[in-house]
């Protein structure tokens, strides 16, 4: 992601008052987290420029990160310091079902499980990114393995 759409982005938080902002396909490699200005950027990449996920966060939100986890170039793991209770923030990039296995598909699915357990009961979720679904009965639809009501349900039968 070049540095002109980071600060588009920037300006756009800052227009709207937004405390963080989800990315998906940044194509950066590794993972890091570093300052641009007054925001928090950590990211979550792989070996080579393809997928990554980044979560921007304002200046008081990034003061409150307790703990991060890159998990894999499709799924970040973000804790941030909350009351009562922390807050859990999960940027995730699924693959498409039709470029990929399901088994690929099935194990990102684990990863966010994997995530969400690690709270549970004690923490509140949010989950954003870039879903790859389609939702209608002429195409495939994913399955959520997210606790709660969810668990099991495919996206069509939530929405």
């Amino acid at each position: 992601m070049r540095d002109d759409k980071i600060e588009t982005i920037k300006h756009e938080m800052q227009r709207y008052n937004m405390d963080l902002f989800a990315l998906t396909e940044v194509r950066w490699l590794d993972s890091g987290d570093f300052m641009s200005d007054e925001f928090r950027v950590i990211y979550s990449g792989g070996k080579v420029r393809q997928c990554g996920v980044a979560l921007l966060l304002d200046k008081q939100t990034a003061k409150n990160v307790c703990r991060i986890e890159a998990v894999s170039d499709r799924l970040l793991a973000v804790r941030i310091k909350g009351s009562p209770v922390d807050i859990v923030v999960l940027v995730v990039y699924m693959p498409t079902t039709s470029d990929y296995e399901d088994k690929d598909v099935e194990d990102i699915y684990d990863m966010i499980d994997e995530e969400l357990e690690k709270g549970k009961g004690n923490d509140y979720h949010i989950l954003l990114g870039d879903w790859n679904a389609v939702v209608g009965s002429s195409h495939n639809t994913m399955t959520l393995l997210v606790s709660g009501v969810s668990a099991g349900k495919t996206i069509e039968e939530i929405c």
